[in-house]
């Protein structure tokens, strides 16, 4: 049977990967960076809120303008914890500044704006903040800012196209997507839950899928196979003119005869012009994503985060746009595709600037982090050292890093975690309220997972529900429903179970549907009889026996759904 094509040659960004990407940012709230793990946190952190600050302060004063508010934007608010961070230092260290003050925190995700406006620690500063949809790639301002900032939005944006320069010539890679061969897809949006095969999975695609897709994307994007080919820029049909001459001036600038790749993004570049052109006299422009600072791509075109993906920022580029436009530039260079920060300035050759854009730089601090991570696996897998010693180890190693490493957000998301796996509550508690001291808000679902289990230990059950339960709801944590199932369990709550199995199983990104329905079953037999567990059982075995490919367990779960039944 021949490979079913789910889309033909295309450019990259419109390849089904993409949009899954693109309908995920769109549609979830800001739980996103929590639930794909997106390893950019630190460039929200304390640090690099200083920094912008000073940076903004300076300009403020340079200016002494005092007879008009200052309006700054965000774009792609993402948590908000930036914003927030740097309105509490302008309140406290410069409440002159800070009472001129106007940030408007915009995303393209109406989801996510709703949830920011809730939030206790940004109605702290409700008359200094506006929100507002704004689409980065057609920025509508309001009013002149004096600053505009993002970070980690051009590398997530839409319309990166993936070039290649060999020889002279320009080629972009284009992308077509298939199924694999025998795959499935078990669709549990409703219970009981379905097998999709074949063009069952392709008719989720259709634009009245959203909801289902994004619910079922994980086990999607595990189902596509993807084939690249090479095309001529003369020969790509979704290229204008004005675009294939804009590349090629570009390839001019960066060729220097040896073969390179690059991403290459003609909206981003568009709306970065429009931007420096609405900014306020004396304006700036700040960002920071993944990208290279010089030379060309070594490492691969783009990373991926659970349903998200990210295209690595070409900076030069955006350089050349920054000096056909008159304006200063400011440009780190840190390792090829790791994050790189930028600071566009319509007020030329201002040495207190650059000064302070080389001290708000921050090295990137991910193998420092690695590596105490893996120090902390390998103490808490020792089986040679007592428990109270591999604690005082851990606590240890922690207390000697830096600030910059000890206060990093993936740092303190899986540490706490680690503990929780180990059986340490009380330091997966103490670490955590770490981490909520540090990011408040934007702790993400792990959080409210390791309080609900360490109050669980306790015994303390209504609390370890609630937060159980705001991991659920709040986070779209699937794994907090396997949580809130267990605890309903060891309570008897038999009817609870059920449901919170049920919705794990909608969302769940393991295969474990067959170990999940058994339990159903098991947890029916208690309070609804054994008739009604034989009726669930008979699904169970039903369901299994349509799976392809069973791994050992699920053959063991199916032979003692059998034997029960």
């Amino acid at each position: 049977m021949a490979a079913i094509v789910v889309q033909p040659f295309v450019s990259r960004f419109e390849t089904p990967r993409v949009k899954i990407s693109n309908e995920a940012f769109e549609n979830s709230g800001i739980e996103i960076f929590s639930s794909e793990r997106i390893p950019f946190s630190d460039r929200t952190g304390p640090k690099i809120a200083q920094n912008l600050t000073k940076m903004f302060v300076s300009r403020v004063q340079n200016l002494q303008k005092s007879s008009h508010d200052f309006h700054i934007y965000e774009l792609g608010a993402g948590t908000g914890i930036l914003a927030k961070r740097m309105l509490d230092l302008l309140k406290t260290n410069y409440p002159n500044i800070y009472s001129q003050t106007k940030l408007h925190l915009s995303d393209i995700s109406m989801p996510a704006l709703t949830q920011l406006k809730m939030l206790k620690d940004l109605k702290t500063h409700s008359s200094h903040i506006l929100f507002e949809v704004i689409d980065a790639l057609n920025p509508k301002f309001s009013h002149k800012p004096l600053l505009v900032y993002f970070t980690n939005l051009i590398d997530a944006l839409p319309h990166n196209r993936q070039i290649l320069v060999k020889n002279g010539q320009i080629f972009e890679f284009q992308v077509q997507t298939t199924l694999k061969k025998d795959t499935q897809i078990v669709d549990a949006t409703s219970y009981p839950p379905k097998i999709l095969e074949g063009n069952k999975i392709t008719d989720l695609f259709s634009p009245n899928n959203i909801k289902r897709r994004i619910i079922l994307a994980p086990q999607i994007l595990q189902s596509l196979e993807e084939k690249s080919r090479f095309v001529p820029v003369d020969e790509v049909s979704n290229m204008t003119e004005k675009e294939r001459g804009d590349l090629k001036n570009l390839v001019k600038s960066k060729d220097n005869g040896a073969p390179f790749v690059f991403n290459y993004n003609y909206p981003a570049r568009l709306a970065i012009i429009k931007m420096i052109r609405e900014l306020e006299k004396g304006g700036f422009i700040f960002f920071s994503d993944f990208g290279i600072a010089e030379g060309t791509l070594e490492e691969g075109l783009h990373l991926e985060c659970g349903l998200t993906i990210f295209f690595t920022v070409d900076f030069p580029s955006f350089k050349q746009i920054a000096h056909t436009e008159g304006a200063s530039c400011f440009l780190t260079s840190y390792l090829p595709g790791y994050p790189q920060e930028m600071v566009i300035d319509t007020l030329r050759n201002d040495l207190t600037m650059a000064n302070l854009f080389q001290k708000a730089s921050i090295d990137y601090l991910q193998g420092e982090v690695s590596a105490f991570l893996e120090n902390v696996k390998t103490v808490l897998s020792n089986s040679q050292m007592a428990k109270n010693q591999k604690s005082k180890r851990i606590h240890h190693l922690y207390n000697s890093l830096s600030v910059d490493v000890s206060h990093n957000y993936q740092l303190l998301s899986d540490l706490p975690y680690f503990f929780l796996q180990a059986g340490f509550y009380k330091d997966a508690d103490f670490y955590a309220d770490i981490l909520y001291n540090q990011y408040g808000h934007s702790v993400g679902v792990y959080y409210d997972i390791i309080k609900g289990k360490v109050r669980q230990e306790e015994g303390n059950f209504k609390t370890a529900e609630k937060f159980f339960k705001e991991a659920a709801e709040s986070h779209k944590g699937f794994i907090a429903y396997a949580y809130l199932a267990e605890l309903y369990w060891q309570h008897k709550r038999y009817p609870d179970y059920v449901e919170a199995i049920k919705k794990y199983l909608k969302f769940t990104r393991k295969r474990d549907h067959l170990t999940s329905l058994l339990s159903i079953a098991s947890a029916q037999e208690k309070y609804l009889g054994p008739e009604k567990a034989k009726k669930t059982l008979a699904i169970f075995i039903s369901f299994g026996k349509k799976l392809k490919n069973l791994s050992l367990s699920e053959k063991t779960s199916l032979e003692q759904a059998r034997r029960l039944l």
